[in-house]
């Protein structure tokens, strides 16, 4: 299927990553019973009948289970070999973020040279943070110079923010608030002027930026709250944002509708939208409307729906080329 969608958000998570989580005492991620365990042949089913030609594989930190080392460092790298594995066997079909041991940064420095340099994975995921701490934090730096060192693509997911259970919710963490913890790292990104000092990272966020594309206009006071006595520089201020904002990519997955898609083409340009499935977190129905809308969307042209089936993700992962 060589002219098939490719997909950058597709969850693959094997039934020993559940075994694993059910072992800590766990019983439902995102606010979510488990799934059922990844499978290859399963998988590459959907991705016919959805006509996606090619799939990036993760597997997000499951609400802070990566806190316990011992289990970061034993299910990342059996993340990491099984996505290896799957590309080795079909490597049109399928890519692969690389799983990592996070917090613990100097287990996800070595970890990134494992799977980049002697596994071959295309990238690596990232959670938007780690114990309320959101990328952007100086915390991180050492990880995104070696990242930013290697040119790399880091695939960003949110996770359940801390503070959650507070909230008298009748509604997953994932329904609403995975949209809202993209967000806030996105605007700390931003605030620690991470596009500029590590300009190396192709930085890819799920689920079309959760709300920080509409939010532009009061993403562009932060220079104004945060610096004592400055005056408002609304131009100026607002297109600062959206530099920033148009150095990331952003993937299609529970996006997908024409209004989305035209902001998205307002605020960032389609040459940063990718397809996204979000398969298998969502029901096949959804998966199958989202990929209707990447071949006949009437929000943008033609040549704007081939960037999002293939072209931009072609440019951003050149191996599929070849």
């Amino acid at each position: 299927m060589s002219d098939g969608l490719i997909d950058v958000h597709h969850h693959a998570r094997p039934k020993a990553f559940f075994d694993a989580l059910a072992e800590a005492g766990r019983s439902a991620m995102g606010g979510r019973p488990f799934p059922p365990g990844w499978t290859m042949d399963q998988a590459l089913s959907v991705m016919d009948e959805m006509k996606i030609a090619t799939a990036f594989l993760s597997a997000p930190d499951a609400d802070l289970l990566y806190r316990d080392r011992t289990i970061a460092l034993k299910l990342s790298r059996l993340m990491n070999e099984l996505f290896a594995r799957s590309i080795e066997t079909h490597p049109k079909r399928f890519g692969g973020f690389a799983s990592l041991p996070m917090p613990h940064l100097d287990d996800s420095l070595r970890e990134t040279a494992y799977a980049l340099d002697e596994l071959g994975l295309d990238g690596v995921m990232l959670s938007t943070s780690y114990d309320g701490r959101y990328l952007g934090s100086p915390t991180f730096d050492p990880l995104l110079a070696e990242l930013n060192r290697r040119g790399c693509a880091a695939f960003v997911h949110p996770v359940s923010p801390i503070g959650i259970s507070a909230l008298e919710l009748d509604f997953p963490a994932s329904l609403l608030e995975y949209a809202f913890d993209t967000t806030r790292c996105i605007a700390n990104l931003l605030t620690h002027d991470v596009p500029a000092r590590f300009p190396g990272i192709r930085f890819i966020f799920s689920h079309a930026g959760g709300a920080a594309p509409y939010l532009t206009c009061r993403l562009s006071l932060m220079e104004s709250f945060l610096t004592s006595g400055r005056g408002l520089r609304v131009e100026e201020d607002r297109a600062a944002i959206e530099r920033g904002l148009q150095s990331f990519y952003y993937d299609t997955a529970l996006a997908s509708v024409d209004p989305v898609l035209a902001l998205l083409g307002e605020v960032v340009g389609m040459d940063r939208v990718l397809f996204g499935s979000d398969y298998p977190q969502v029901p096949d129905d959804f998966i199958r409307a989202t990929a209707n809308s990447a071949f006949c969307s009437t929000a943008i042209g033609e040549k704007d729906r081939e960037k999002i089936q293939r072209a931009n993700g072609l440019k951003l992962f050149p191996r599929l080329a070849k």
